[in-house]
């Protein structure tokens, strides 16, 4: 290299324009962004599986209704204690299915208060699809999505045999108390 050399003029060699700023910078956010969205929809998919296997395993026989008291999803236990399975119920109306016709009124009070935001929680009774009635306690939650919809959330446990025992430990008073009567009336 000798100094009598003439350098050669390099300044528009490099040329860093708006859109290639706007380029290193898109870049660097992506490699920022891209990994927290996909940690925090990984964290979704799985908060939403576990939703799901909570609902489906769920103790109490459970039924999600539209706007219009028409079943969108039930668990497994609803199927065993009424016995529909999910094709028979979908769309149709909760208390078409499982509501006897003479408890219909005290259904669609529930369902108008439930309809306004309320809560509604009480023993009632109910009839499986081969007819059979059950008492049960049930529990009617609205829930508020996104839009203003309200839908809700209706659980039912099953307390028939609570309610036999209830009435047999009634008869066997009722008769101990026949028994003493008499044995008094005897003496």
């Amino acid at each position: 290299f000798t100094p009598l050399a003439k350098l050669p003029d390099l300044s528009r060699a490099v040329r860093v324009t708006a859109l290639g700023i706007a380029g290193i910078v898109t870049a660097t956010v992506m490699v920022l962004i891209v990994p927290v969205v996909t940690a925090l929809v990984d964290r979704l998919q799985e908060r939403s599986a576990l939703l799901d296997e909570l609902f489906a395993q769920g103790p109490q026989a459970v039924a999600l209704l539209n706007c219009d008291n028409q079943v969108v999803r039930i668990n497994r236990e609803f199927t065993r204690v009424f016995g529909f399975n999910p094709l028979e119920v979908l769309g149709r109306p909760l208390g078409e299915l499982i509501v006897p016709a003479e408890m219909r009124p005290e259904f669609e009070r529930r369902m108008e208060l439930m309809s306004h935001g309320q809560r509604v929680d009480g023993e009632t009774v109910r009839q499986r699809k081969d007819g059979g009635r059950l008492h049960v306690i049930v529990a009617s939650v609205p829930l508020s999505v996104p839009g203003g919809e309200i839908k809700a959330c209706v659980m039912y446990s099953d307390i028939s045999e609570r309610k036999a025992a209830e009435t047999a430990l009634q008869a066997l008073s009722s008769r101990l108390l026949e028994v003493q009567e008499t044995e008094r009336q005897h003496l």
